[in-house]
């Protein structure tokens, strides 16, 4: 073999190795680029599971639509109008002085409860305090069917959560939102109040606020109340907006009481969880 050649052949291989090593770091630099962009893997807020209904409370007029599964649509009583809203661009206006109120008609199975695990969330903003106003009801005390009661007392100044045992005054608990005290007027508020029937309490939270828990055993009376938003059957009637409401239900600690992860999802910085941000 020529000098020459020798020379040649040993050129070659150096571009070879050359090109096998670009071909590696091109390939490194690929893979590197490719695990980059891989979907990245989110946990679910879980506000999905155990859902029974969602109303946003973002129609025009008319009666609120439930956006979930069930359909568990309300009928609208003399004519709730709307303003702007907080989650979506409306939210249904209750005037007090009309006796506007939505109700589902008849005692539904899937909005009654018992012994069980239950959430009720409500988000709100009030023209006035000048009597009770209640946001989500199935309560009616002139025939001992209290079941369930989510509004704000005008007695105490508080949001109140309060549930019968049996449907009699007696036997009724109530827990106020005293981490929370007096709220204002014209100012939005996720109120969430819930049944615990493993810890036997019910509870109260304002605006992902601290909990207020009172003891409560026996569970809640399946009364035959009608369920409403905006109205304790032709009482205490809400003056101011309601959006988004929402209740969950489920057996003894099988998620029917939503986590504090979970109420933290849903109020989401101050401005309520739309539906389609639900998640399991």
């Amino acid at each position: 073999m020529s000098e020459l050649e020798a020379k040649r052949r040993t050129f070659d291989l150096a571009a070879k190795e050359r090109s096998f090593a670009l071909q590696a770091e091109t390939r490194g630099f690929a893979l590197v680029a490719e695990a980059r962009t891989l979907p990245e893997v989110v946990a679910g807020n879980g506000l999905l599971n155990n859902l029974i209904a969602y109303w946003p409370g973002n129609e025009v007029a008319g009666n609120a639509l439930d956006l979930h599964t069930n359909a568990l649509h309300l009928t609208d009583t003399n004519t709730v109008t709307s303003n702007p809203g907080l989650s979506y661009p409306l939210a249904r206006q209750y005037t007090a002085a009309n006796n506007e109120y939505h109700t589902r008609p008849g005692d539904d199975a899937l909005l009654s409860t018992g012994d069980v695990d239950f959430t009720l969330a409500a988000c709100a903003r009030f023209d006035t305090f000048l009597i009770n106003r209640s946001m989500v009801t199935k309560y009616l005390a002139a025939t001992n069917n209290r079941e369930y009661w989510l509004m704000f007392n005008q007695v105490t100044g508080r949001f109140e959560f309060r549930v019968s045992l049996l449907g009699t005054l007696a036997t009724v608990t109530t827990v106020l939102a005293d981490t929370l005290g007096v709220p204002a007027i014209n100012t939005w508020y996720l109120i969430i109040g819930w049944h615990d029937s493993v810890a036997n309490t019910i509870n109260i939270e304002v605006n992902d606020g601290g909990v207020d828990s009172i003891a409560h055993a026996g569970g809640v009376f399946d009364s035959a109340a009608t369920f409403e938003i905006g109205a304790r059957t032709l009482a205490d009637y809400m003056d101011g907006r309601i959006g988004p409401t929402a209740m969950w239900k489920s057996g003894p600690g099988l998620g029917g009481v939503k986590t504090p992860a979970e109420r933290t999802a849903l109020w989401n910085g101050g401005v309520p969880l739309t539906y389609a941000a639900f998640t399991v």
